[in-house]
Parts: structure tokens; sequence; C-alpha cells
């Protein structure tokens, strides 16, 4: 069918999202794995890229780890409201998520995440300063020791006060094919109802 004309495969689009969105959790080559995360700061926008680290299709629900001494942390406890940009050049498909923050530090969310992360992914927690802070030389804010090397498991335990996650509950989805035919874009809403709204917008 021809996504051009048939309104039936907004279906199809939004079941496409999330099996892409899925499959960047693990697929280093997936355009969708490094979205760039937006937060408001007063009267201004914070923007950074993160890696996507979880998806609940289900609840609606994407994930990312961070330092909770980073910014964005502090950010979020004052307006959870957040957006991600994902891009797939691969696909020519943009797809802009607004959502709700939550910041989970030591239930079973933060707890299954650390523990199903790789020892090369979760060294940056030990770093002994809050990212972000100034240094008068070039530095990767790690301990000495852990410098070109990817630490043991038990070595890790010294950064998990440092470590949380970030879950976004996705509020909406906005989907653009860029195509030298003519662009396609939808939008993809979910209530506190659990009801999907699907329809097609103008490029």
């Amino acid at each position: 069918m021809d996504v051009f004309d048939d309104v039936s495969q907004l279906n199809r689009i939004e079941r496409d999202c999330w099996q892409h969105l899925q499959s960047a959790v693990t697929d280093r080559d997936n355009g969708w794995r490094l979205p760039v995360l937006a937060t408001i700061v007063q009267n201004s926008v914070q923007q950074r890229t993160v890696v996507l680290r979880g998806v609940d299709e289900l609840s609606q629900v994407l994930y990312f780890h961070t330092d909770i001494r980073s910014p964005k942390v502090g950010q979020l406890s004052n307006n959870r409201s957040i957006s991600l940009a994902f891009y797939d050049h691969s696909l020519s498909v943009q797809l802009r998520v607004q959502g709700v923050a939550n910041v989970h530090t030591d239930d079973v969310i933060a707890d299954a995440i650390w523990s199903a992360g790789e020892p090369e992914n979760l060294r940056m927690y030990l770093a002994p300063h809050p990212p972000g802070t100034i240094s008068e030389l070039s530095t990767s804010n790690l301990p000495p020791e852990f410098i070109g090397r990817i630490p043991e498991r038990r070595d890790l335990e010294a950064g998990r006060s440092n470590f949380c996650v970030i879950s976004v509950q996705v509020l909406s989805m906005d989907w653009l094919l860029l195509n030298r035919g003519g662009h396609v874009r939808a939008i993809f809403g979910y209530d506190q109802d659990d009801e999907t709204h699907r329809k097609w917008l103008c490029p």
C-alpha cells in the first residue's frame, strides 16, 4: 500500500516507530539510538545527545540513564516536560517525542537498568567531578586507574550512587518522512485513558 494515499497506514507507521525504537536500544547502527534531548531552563532550552537504553511500547515509556549530578536532572525537577528528537538518515525519517520525565535512583527500574548495563557504558559514573565542572585541563573525568581500561563489575559499585534513570512517559510522537516526491507527516497522541489518537498532519 502507498503510505501517501491510504489512511489505514497510520497504524502501520505507529507500529514501525515503536519497533524501530526497540531496535535502537541494542543496534548501535540504528539512527534513532542517539536522540537529542531538550529540557526547559527558565526562559531557555537546553539540548544534548543521550543514548536510548530502554523502550516499553505497552506503557509508551522510553528510558535513558545519566549522572544524577548532571544539570539536566535538576532541570527536570523544576520542569518535567521533555522533548526528544530522533533522525535516521537511512530512512529519511524524523521522530519528535513530547513527554513527561521521571527520575529513578533507588527503585526497581534503576536497579534493573544498572544491572543490565555493560561496564563500558557505566564507567562514566565513576567520575569524581559532576558533569560540566570547569577544569583547567582537558580531562576524561575518570579515576586514573580506569582511563583506557574497562572496570570490573565490582569496581563499578563505587559509581552506583551517581547513576539514575530518566523515564519518559510519551504523550505524543510526531513522525515525518522526508521524500523527494513530497514529505509525509503524522502524529500519534497518548492520553490518560490509554487511548491512541492517530492523525495525518500537513508537512
